[in-house]
């Protein structure tokens, strides 16, 4: 890195996203004029197997032309209802779906078949494994993503997905410290206040931090949360506090990898500090990646504050260069082994996914669906692509459809997260013209338009088969339902093994990871 400009060395702190699916001249410009280090891709950047591979590999001879040194190439691989990678790709489950099977050689066989496709296309790390602890039934952004409500079951399961992942090649990353799991509004719009005592964290949120730096992961991403009981000024969020980041993770767990900001062009962030402000706030509190994935302006004001900040003497050199060892090591340790186009485990993923399907409350005159209806069967399920980056073929909607009109007259009305009073009329209506209804919600607990959509359809037809099509809080808004099931995800695998549910071809078998007042 000796022969790297302070422009260039400044850009190796930097993981950076940028729009569409091929290199233009701006983003070439990121990773062979400033040096970013590293470059996050999602959905918008793929297309397919085989323009996923060649765009990677153009970013790689770019950087390594450059720099001399290979890119970070990140992606946020969770599984359920966080997949990124393009059609080709196994869908495989998320966290909570996989701790719903009670297996821990689930947990390990996934994880590794996720990093061997993912490093078949030429990613090396991943934002994954969530290791939050899923202690609030109303968070808005962690929900499925976590493993359990039980922290010794998170720390397990965490450690296991590290180990498998980073076997195979791709470095795993553990989220998002100091713990996520009680908050109660979304760091991608707002800041959000996490009233835990030191207390509390030690008994609940760290443990599965702890498991992950025993376990060898090599990269931990601190929230974008604010902690006002460890973190006295009022307002910071935790990749700006070093009492959090140098003091908690560094020193106290012992931790002696990369340490990656959440994305800091979220809400939390962008919107309560200025560009200029943020990457040299993290860098101070002890960071050593700057994740910027959405904001080609904040890139380039960040990069040029940092430059600012090391010639006027607000930023060390010798700072600067402890964060760069730690990226070189870790760009030195990924494996260079070549892949050709990764073979998909749809076999592995579907296995899995019909294991973990969560019956709650059953009903035997409902399911398995009677082989005759007197009247039709109604779906009523949220178009999850309206709040969510899915395609229209995967609504879940469109393939239950299909899977169960061989077998019976099926009438479909669909909703939005927060359902209009025009589809909440087409919903009763379509509820009161059905012999029987399965009603899908997506986050239901967390809109108040989706109760009351609930409620009407009950009065118009007791009759309901509930999925909650990502957490399974949704299931105790409306006891009286006489049948409850939790897939933990909407995307096609899950809504496949629910169809052979409902149709009696599949027993449910998973077991809720976590705690629900009532279940």
């Amino acid at each position: 890195m000796k022969s790297l400009s302070f422009k260039q060395k400044v850009g190796q702190l930097f993981i950076a996203g940028f729009p569409g699916t091929k290199v233009t001249p701006e983003v070439r410009h990121l990773f062979r004029n400033l040096g970013f280090g590293g470059v996050i891709l999602f959905k918008r950047n793929m297309k397919d197997l085989k323009q996923t591979k060649a765009l990677i590999r153009e970013l790689q001879e770019i950087a390594q032309e450059a720099t001399g040194l290979p890119l970070f190439v990140a992606v946020d691989e969770e599984g359920g209802p966080i997949v990124r990678l393009p059609k080709g790709a196994t869908i495989f489950p998320g966290p909570m779906a996989l701790a719903a099977t009670k297996s821990v050689a689930h947990v390990k066989a996934v994880a590794r078949a996720t990093a061997r496709e993912l490093r078949g296309l030429g990613f090396n790390l991943n934002f994954a494994p969530v290791v939050d602890v899923a202690t609030e039934p109303t968070n808005p952004v962690i929900g499925v993503r976590a493993f359990s409500s039980d922290t010794r079951r998170v720390g397990e399961l965490g450690a296991t997905y590290i180990q498998a992942h980073q076997a195979e090649g791709v470095l795993a990353t553990a989220k998002h410290f100091p713990g996520l799991g009680s908050a109660t509004k979304d760091p991608h719009a707002t800041l959000p206040a996490l009233y835990r005592t030191r207390e509390e964290l030690e008994e609940t949120e760290f443990p599965p931090f702890r498991a992950a730096v025993r376990a060898g992961v090599s990269c931990v991403m601190v929230s974008n949360a604010w902690y006002p009981r460890l973190v006295r000024e009022p307002g910071i969020p935790a990749c700006f506090s070093p009492r959090i980041v140098s003091g908690l993770l560094r020193k106290e767990l012992g931790f002696p990898g990369l340490i990656v900001t959440d994305d800091l062009a979220m809400g939390a962030v962008a919107g309560n500090f200025p560009g200029s402000q943020s990457a040299l706030s993290s860098l101070h509190a002890g960071c050593d990646l700057l994740l910027i994935g959405h904001d080609p302006h904040l890139q380039s004001l960040a990069h040029k504050s940092l430059l600012w900040a090391l010639s006027n003497g607000q930023f060390s050199e010798r700072r600067l260069e402890e964060s760069l060892g730690r990226i070189r090591e870790a760009k030195f340790r990924l494996a260079s082994r070549k892949s050709k186009i990764p073979l998909s485990d749809p076999r592995l993923a579907r296995e899995v996914i019909e294991q973990s399907l969560t019956l709650l409350r059953a009903d035997p005159d409902l399911l398995p669906l009677p082989r005759k209806l007197p009247g039709p069967l109604g779906l009523i399920f949220p178009e999850v692509s309206r709040a969510v980056p899915a395609d229209e073929d995967e609504e879940p909607s469109r393939i239950l459809e299909a899977l169960l009109s061989p077998h019976y007259s099926v009438n479909c009305s669909t909703f939005g997260f927060h359902p209009s009073r025009e589809e909440v009329e087409r919903a009763k209506a379509l509820a009161a013209s059905c012999a029987l209804v399965i009603l899908g919600t997506y986050n239901g607990s967390l809109s108040r338009g989706q109760t009351r959509l609930i409620r009407l359809v009950l009065i118009q037809n007791p009759k309901v088969i509930q999925v909650s099509l990502r957490n399974p809080y949704d299931l105790v808004l409306f006891p009286q339902i006489p049948c409850a099931l939790a897939s933990y995800s909407f995307r096609p695998p899950a809504m496949e093994a629910l169809a052979k549910v409902l149709l009696g071809k599949l027993t449910p078998k998973g077991t809720l990871p976590v705690s629900i007042p009532g279940i």
